[in-house]
């Protein structure tokens, strides 16, 4: 057969596979038929839109595929990172969004969110597809070192089943509002160990300080190839100093499904198993003052210290700069018993005179 004859049946092979609906066989040929025709743009738009990439990534066959293809196309993770952001907030109508609130300003800044679409609640389908895709895309990320853009859009996720936008409230909503049990406990049993994973690393390596005293500032070697600019600075960022807090949450959401005889998801038994391995990394709370990750009694404990160290002065805590001083008015029953005590004790010394209640 000559190569035009071969190319002439590769393009009504294009032709018939185009106008296919999805399916096994579509999703098995037709990039291979885009690859020989070297429709390398029209290959790579086929196989990272939202709904493809979902049934190619499910699949471990399909996933090294899927990964081949990659190769072979030449793109970088970020190139492919990029594609799959900007389509699947294209396809579920969503957008990223910073907040800020008490909250987030004592974590160090505003936080990023996503604002998600209220389809995605109402519809328990929606809902689902939307749980599916971001589970499998967050999986790429993960597998490629954006461990910050997976806890982002895992947390998105989380929220999005319990319908809320405020994560630390799914332990007060988790009785009436846990429709699907498995899919929150496969999601926590992700966070958990990456929640875990970098608080190690923080605490054993970047914030360990040496025989001066100074933090190490190091990363370890088990996070290498990892994004992990989004605590490797002075002070963590705010998303790596609530990483205590989050961590707790997973394992209060694992003992409400555990608790439930409907749910017997093997994924809450290793959310289990985390906690017994790492349930002290759990009760830390981030020390401004100190910028170090402390148990609650250690950090009051330390605090005296710091402000023996440093005098009694008001000081910032984040730059330790002495701060005006203020002052503390006294309350009017204060100032009531007062001038009531002292209005005794110049009568006992004779100083008042009865007769007209005047000095």
């Amino acid at each position: 057969m000559t190569e035009e004859m071969k190319r002439l049946h590769l393009g009504k092979m294009h032709k018939y596979f185009a106008a296919l609906p999805t399916c096994n066989r579509k999703l098995a040929e037709f990039p291979f038929v885009l690859e020989k025709l070297q429709e390398w743009e029209l290959m790579y738009d086929y196989i990272t839109d939202i709904p493809i990439f979902r049934l190619m990534y499910m699949d471990p066959i399909r996933k090294q595929q899927f990964l081949h293809y990659m190769d072979i196309l030449r793109k970088s993770p970020e190139q492919v990172q990029r594609t799959l952001r900007e389509k699947f907030e294209s396809h579920f109508r969503v957008s990223r969004r910073w907040f800020c609130d008490a909250f987030s300003q004592l974590c160090g800044g505003p936080v990023l969110y996503y604002e998600l679409n209220p389809k995605i609640y109402r519809s328990s389908s929606d809902l689902l597809y939307f749980d599916d895709v971001v589970y499998y895309v967050t999986s790429y990320f993960e597998l490629h070192g954006k461990h910050e853009e997976c806890l982002r859009d895992l947390e998105a996720s989380l929220k999005a089943l319990y319908g809320t936008a405020d994560i630390f409230q799914i332990t007060r909503l988790h009785q009436n509002y846990c429709r699907f049990p498995d899919r929150v406990a496969r999601i926590i049993l992700r966070l958990c160990r990456l929640y875990s994973v970098h608080l190690k690393a923080l605490i054993d390596h970047w914030l360990a300080t040496n025989d001066d005293g100074v933090p190490r500032n190091e990363v370890p070697d088990y996070l290498e190839g990892v994004d992990v600019s989004w605590w490797t600075t002075p002070v963590p960022e705010g998303c790596a100093r609530t990483l205590p807090m989050k961590l707790k949450l997973c394992y209060l959401i694992a003992e409400l499904l555990a608790r439930n005889p409907e749910t017997n998801s093997p994924e809450i038994h290793e959310v289990q198993e985390n906690e017994k391995e790492n349930h002290h990394l759990a009760e830390l709370v981030w020390n401004t003052g100190l910028k170090q990750f402390v148990r609650p009694h250690q950090g009051r404990a330390d605090a005296v210290a710091v402000a023996k160290s440093y005098g009694r002065s008001m000081r910032d805590p984040r730059t330790l700069q002495t701060k005006p001083p203020r002052v503390t008015y006294p309350s009017a029953r204060q100032m009531s018993l007062e001038r009531t005590k002292a209005g005794i004790e110049k009568e006992k010394s004779g100083g008042f005179r009865t007769d007209t209640g005047y000095p």
